[in-house]
């Protein structure tokens, strides 16, 4: 079964990826392998996150919750942990950082083909057609210090918005100063 889903995957990455539809299904093929087939699932944690929100309406799950929970964690000790450097304003537009280093080693590990993760055009074209997908698609709590974030429009490809609705009802807003906020410069 495993050699199906990498067998579909390599198809699939090997085309141009053009759809919201592709992602989406790149996604789940990824999330088959990593919680059916992978015993080292652990190493994937933000990839494991995305294969599973973009196929829900609203992420209100345990992981939702966690993820929330360990925003100022995150926030606070990203950085130091995986070498980011602290050009970002807030750990949403990290987490889009890490997503590609986390689908890096999955397809070097599968021997499965890189285009999206080594040509940066590519890469921007897979993580706007992945922001499509899950925009205005919540990651709820109702516990913790965030109990809402929610990415609600891009106005350009150097423009995410993202807001967060905090414990005692505040809202935040956060802007992404350019798209070096969230796709690494090489």
């Amino acid at each position: 079964m495993r050699n199906a889903i990498i067998e579909k995957l390599n198809k699939e990455l090997s085309k141009e990826i053009k759809t919201a539809a592709q992602v989406v299904y790149i996604l789940m093929e990824v999330r088959k392998v990593i919680k059916d087939h992978d015993s080292s699932a652990d190493r994937y944690p933000i990839l494991s996150f995305f294969c599973d929100w973009v196929v829900h309406v609203k992420m209100d799950r345990q992981a939702a919750r966690r993820m929330l929970g360990e925003v100022r964690g995150f926030y606070a000790g990203l950085d130091s942990y995986l070498h980011i450097k602290k050009n970002t304003n807030f750990f949403p537009f990290v987490m889009f950082i890490v997503l590609k280093r986390e689908l890096k080693i999955f397809l070097e590990s599968n021997d499965l083909p890189q285009n999206i993760i080594k040509d940066a055009e590519k890469w921007e074209e897979f993580l706007f057609l992945l922001i499509d997908v899950i925009i205005d698609c919540p990651l709820v709590s109702n516990a913790g210090y965030v109990r809402e974030c929610r990415f609600v429009e891009y106005s350009s490809r150097n423009s995410i918005t993202c807001k967060l609705k905090l414990q005692g009802g505040k809202t935040q807003t956060f802007f992404s100063k350019n798209k070096y906020d969230f796709i690494e410069s090489n």
